[in-house]
């Protein structure tokens, strides 16, 4: 099962849309394949989820973690997602795609 954690805050003006991408992504994912997704959402004006938000080092909000199966380290969203980048994500989660390695200086100025 691929888990997602959406760290929100009511003041954000970019959560709203983070939560729609999220809960659009949830609907379509677990109408195809029922249960293959979790959200876990935490609301970082609460105790509960302020405290879940510095275990996970969460510095802004929305931050949306996916972690799943196929990889030791949850994959980090800073920022509202297009619909696209999260299921790239779920997809990497699940091994369906390979992780793409972020090019160096020397990469991107070479090939």
């Amino acid at each position: 099962m691929t888990k997602i954690e959406l760290f929100t805050s009511p003041t954000c003006p970019f959560c709203p849309g983070a939560k729609k991408v999220v809960g659009q992504v949830m609907e379509e994912l677990n109408s195809a394949k029922p249960d293959s997704l979790q959200l876990d959402e935490y609301d970082t004006f609460t105790g509960s989820g302020s405290a879940k938000a510095r275990e996970c080092d969460v510095t802004g909000v929305p931050s949306i973690f996916v972690s799943g199966s196929a990889i030791a380290q949850k994959i980090l969203i800073e920022g509202a997602p297009s619909k696209e980048e999260l299921l790239q994500a779920i997809e990497m989660a699940e091994g369906k795609r390979s992780i793409e390695r972020p090019k160096g200086f020397f990469e991107k100025l070479f090939g």
